[in-house]
């Protein structure tokens, strides 16, 4: 793993002059307060002016958490990195390690949601906060519980699984008469037929979308022959969810498990390569990925410490890096054997 530092340095806040020792670089500031302590962290493509904008008096664009926090500021840290995706990236890493009290978003490292299976004889599909002993299969992470959410009843609805709670009703629900459910609680389903409905839901989970994207384009194709347009465009809003889903799931096990080169062109030239989540390698110009070395797991990645055992940390670091790719269309390629 390298650093994502190019170079520090720690300023007093005492007015105007503060902005004399700031490059127009990017990179990644820290607000502390009197005692030392980091209150805030954020990220910018230039560092001078993003910094300016906390300093300038009567900002009106400042929020009043942000203006609270500079009045407690005394001391600004910063840390400059090769390019902007570092300053991401090394923004994330200090907001977790240090928890600073005005960030809102990136702090906590562990809002991220699964979804699980029941042990039961009809298995319902229920939101975890995380890895347990109870749930041997997990699927996700998902960023938050409203992503869990959304693919919860995505999955409920298209593969018919039964959403109540234990002990199954005495009688059909609601959800049985909109054919959301097989009625399990009324035997109208046979194990083995609701198990086939927990697989399919399974493997659409673990990535194989084709069977649900064929059942959709089918309903499709029957609404708008029915001229039921508004039906037909909620379900082609659902697979356009369900590509995405599915895009960004893969893209979060290779990114996890395997190598991945980055090449950026958009303003100078630079190469990136991620192992097992960690940035490994930077250049400042495009390497074709047959010419970089190979990646020594041993040696080179901090797996014994618990941000590099725990997935969870490496979620936002994935979801950094395919934002990162989708908006500025970076040619990103996984290394064979990855």
């Amino acid at each position: 793993m390298i650093s994502l530092i190019k170079q520090e340095n720690l300023v007093h806040l005492n007015g105007a002059s503060t902005l004399d020792g700031i490059p127009e670089l990017p990179g990644v500031y820290a607000f502390r307060d009197d005692q030392g302590t980091t209150i805030y962290v954020g990220k910018a493509k230039s560092l001078r002016r993003r910094v300016s904008s906390y300093l300038r008096q009567l900002n009106p664009y400042l929020e009043d958490r942000i203006r609270r926090m500079v009045h407690q500021a005394r001391q600004l840290h910063i840390f400059e990195t090769e390019s902007e995706l570092l300053a991401l990236l090394l923004e994330d890493q200090l907001i977790k390690e240090h928890c600073p009290e005005f960030n809102i978003r990136l702090k906590d490292a562990f809002r991220h949601r699964y979804l699980a299976f029941t042990d039961e004889d009809y298995p319902t599909l229920r939101i975890v906060d995380g890895p347990a002993a109870h749930h041997p299969e997990l699927f996700g992470p998902y960023q938050d519980r409203y992503a869990a959410e959304a693919v919860h009843e995505l999955v409920c609805k298209w593969f018919a699984l039964r959403t109540c709670s234990a002990p199954m009703p005495a009688r059909t629900c609601a959800y049985y008469d909109m054919r959301l459910c097989p009625g399990p609680c009324q035997a109208l389903v046979s194990r083995g037929q609701y198990a086939e409905h927990v697989r399919s839901a399974a493997a659409f989970l673990m990535g194989d979308e084709s069977s649900l994207l064929h059942r959709m384009l089918d309903s499709l194709e029957q609404h708008s022959r029915q001229l039921r347009f508004e039906q037909a465009a909620e379900i082609k809003r659902t697979m356009e969810f369900c590509h995405r889903l599915v895009q960004r799931q893969r893209f979060f096990r290779c990114f996890t498990d395997g190598q991945l080169v980055l090449h950026e062109r958009r303003e100078g030239e630079a190469t990136y390569r991620f192992h097992q989540g960690w940035l490994v390698d930077y250049r400042p110009e495009i390497v074709p990925w047959q010419n970089l070395p190979v990646a020594e797991v041993g040696e080179r990645f901090p797996r014994d410490t618990e941000q590099g055992t725990d997935e969870r940390y490496l979620v936002d670091r994935a979801n950094i890096v395919y934002s990162w790719i989708n908006r500025h269309q970076c040619e990103h390629v996984f290394l064979p054997g990855s």
